[in-house]
């Protein structure tokens, strides 16, 4: 049988993705970015326009909101840390109460 694969998060912040077969493009920066032939050459063109993204928004260390560790931030977003992320997640239990409001006489 196959092997189970752990889903890895997919960054959010700005970066450089692959679009069409051959191309890349920046995502997450205020304006449209041209079309670049490599990745390298699209890292290069993010560093220099990752000044127009706001401060709050870039990638950066963070205190987790839950167990104020420090981490590495995707993004204003992305608040807690991966482990407190999972631990939050796992903890619904999806167990709820439907609750109706009582009929008008």
């Amino acid at each position: 049988m196959g092997e189970l694969l752990l889903s890895v998060p997919r960054p959010r912040g700005p970066r450089i993705e692959r679009c069409g077969a051959k191309d890349f493009h920046a995502i997450g920066v205020t304006e449209t970015s041209p079309l670049f032939k490599s990745r390298a050459e699209g890292e290069i063109w993010l560093a220099i326009h990752l000044g127009k993204v706001a401060k709050s928004k870039r990638p950066r260390i963070r205190a987790c909101m839950r167990c104020r560790a420090e981490f590495q931030s995707e993004g204003f977003h992305h608040r807690m840390c991966n482990s407190c992320r999972a631990n939050a997640a796992g903890a619904d239990t999806s167990a709820y109460r439907v609750i109706r409001p009582n009929s008008r006489g």
